[in-house]
């Protein structure tokens, strides 16, 4: 069996999103031929669930982190309860000044030297045959930069986002993003393999000339529930319950007005669908959920629970009739699979989902059948698909499994950890140390 060393900042018990793809692979690369050794952060300036322990085992390394670079990075502890509150004016100035200046890549700079030092170590005790970084951050492209150039083992450069192309928008200067482009040129030119999480940012970094270096796409995707955990209880067939589970981002269009809107036409128009519907949010909410809920005074529907686990949030995915996804209408969300997309597969429920009809997303929800894509304006057929569903569940009972198994199970952590195997096997080859 081969060693693989994985770089992540984000991992256990880190609730970012980021955390999901390493654990995944951490999870099922044992079972496709390569053993592996995951270097993380110490105490890092990451999300938490509270109550949530650090596990530690033998095959996960913690290195600290310099902490001065980070602390204007919103991260432990400031947004635990799930709420994003806004920032003032001259506190968003001041933070971007000092980022543009201070944050050279980014924020996590700080775990440079001890992932290079840990790095090192782990090296110097065992045969490495591959590394493996996932990013963002992008400080870890430079770490896998220089661990290459300094050993000569064959490093994978994963990107879960992309950096200077990326589809938030690229939040500095001309001149900043000068420098970023020319970091990001030089630390990948010795990365035997690029893998992105989804085709439109392949080909976004193809279009920027990294033709040069094989790029391959490696979704996201979910990691499978141990036996036991879920429990399905429908017992109230005159309740349809709703639920989201994840992250609403400050953007003017990652908003709940859609869905709001369309259970406000129920009030109006079929109050009997209105008065049986239950909506629970879990994770964290923007500003703009406040607004809208008040805007359609719609409390004693919408329920919101806070930031809850991954074991949590698959719980309620299992005790929930219809689950709902939404991503900004814009033209850069176009190339996004929102992470939770993966999960929400995974339970086989309706979906609703209010996302670019163009783009990736819906084109993945096309391809494994399991729910059906609103445009923001489309509020009078988000109300007529809760009726839709509603009748039906009060009719049978229950909504029923949906979705294509056998495509569904293509986007496993299992099946695309044996697919990150292959390519890490085509980058020992292309090594010569194959």
């Amino acid at each position: 069996m081969r060693n693989a060393l994985l770089i992540a900042y984000y991992f256990s018990p880190s609730a970012d999103v980021g955390a999901k793809r390493a654990e995944g692979f951490f999870r099922y690369l044992p079972e496709c031929g390569y053993r592996p050794i995951i270097l993380t952060v110490k105490d890092g300036n990451y999300l938490t669930v509270p109550g949530s322990t650090v596990e530690e085992r033998p095959d996960v390394v913690r290195v600290a982190e310099k902490r001065w670079p980070a602390r204007f990075h919103s991260g432990t502890g400031t947004i635990r309860t799930g709420v994003r509150r806004p920032q003032g004016r001259v506190s968003q100035v001041v933070k971007r000044c000092f980022r543009e200046v201070f944050y050279i890549p980014d924020g996590c700079r700080g775990f440079y030297r001890s992932a290079c030092r840990g790095a090192s170590e782990i090296v110097r005790q065992q045969a490495i045959d591959v590394i493996f970084t996932t990013s963002g951050p992008y400080t870890l492209l430079r770490i896998g930069h220089c661990l290459t150039a300094r050993t000569g083992i064959p490093w994978v450069a994963d990107f879960r986002d992309l950096w200077v192309e990326n589809h938030f928008g690229y939040p500095y200067s001309r001149a900043r993003r000068v420098l970023d482009s020319f970091l990001q040129r030089r630390w990948l030119s010795n990365a035997r393999r690029i893998t992105t999480a989804t085709e439109g940012f392949k080909a976004g970094l193809e279009a920027s000339g990294y033709g040069s270096v094989p790029i391959d796409c490696v979704y996201g995707g979910y990691l499978e529930t141990p036996r036991g955990v879920i429990q399905d209880d429908h017992e109230d067939q005159k309740t349809l319950r709703v639920c989201f589970t994840g992250k609403l981002y400050e953007h003017p269009r990652h908003s709940v007005e859609p869905l709001f809107k369309a259970i406000d036409v129920l009030r109006n128009t079929r109050p009997e669908v209105f008065r049986g519907l239950q909506v629970d949010f879990y994770g964290i909410v923007n500003s703009d959920f406040a607004v809208q809920l008040d805007r359609f005074q719609l409390h004693g529907v919408v329920r919101f629970h806070g930031l809850v686990s991954r074991e949590e949030a698959t719980q309620v995915q299992a005790a929930s009739d219809v689950l709902f996804l939404l991503l900004p209408d814009s033209p850069e969300y176009g190339t996004v699979v929102a992470s939770k997309t993966f999960d929400y597969m995974a339970a086989r429920k309706p979906l609703l989902a209010v996302v670019p009809k163009g783009g990736e997303n819906a084109r993945l929800l096309d391809l494994v059948r399991i729910g059906r894509v609103f445009s923001p304006t489309e509020t009078a057929d988000i109300a007529a698909y809760l009726s839709e569903l509603t009748a039906i569940k009060r009719q049978l009972g229950e909504l029923g499994p949906v979705g294509d198994v056998e495509m569904i199970e293509t986007f496993s952590y299992r099946r695309l950890a044996s697919r990150l195997a292959h390519i890490f096997d085509a980058a020992i080859q292309s090594s010569g140390l194959g």
